[in-house]
């Protein structure tokens, strides 16, 4: 899970602990890379499309352009309401937050399970 915002980041964090998944959890874009780089291969990723420094944008681009990583599924969240856009112009899945109990219980079922 890629999120800034502390008490989003928590939330979800908890929510997905108890649906039986042990999340890693970076604050920004850069920390996610970096954690992907050195070995960490999630089923996927939950990323924030707003955040300072390389925001989820950045981080689909950089994803996307090594070979490594190109593959990980990605799950955008999102307050904006151009979700199909989003879904459109990076490939990925998008959730609208606040993201509820059971799109994310939805998403450990695909991805985790």
């Amino acid at each position: 899970m890629v999120e800034d915002q502390a008490d989003l980041r928590d939330g979800v964090v908890a929510t997905l602990e108890q649906l039986g998944v042990e999340p890693l959890v970076a604050v920004d874009g850069d920390g996610a890379l970096d954690m992907l780089r050195h070995g960490e291969r999630p089923r996927a990723i939950l990323l924030d499309m707003m955040m300072p420094g390389t925001n989820g944008w950045a981080f689909r681009r950089q994803q996307l352009a090594d070979p490594q990583l190109a593959a990980i599924p990605v799950v955008a969240m999102t307050g904006r309401t151009d979700t199909a856009d989003i879904a459109r112009q990076l490939g990925v899945a998008v959730l609208q937050k606040p993201v509820r109990y059971e799109q994310l219980e939805a998403l450990v079922e695909q991805f985790c399970r």
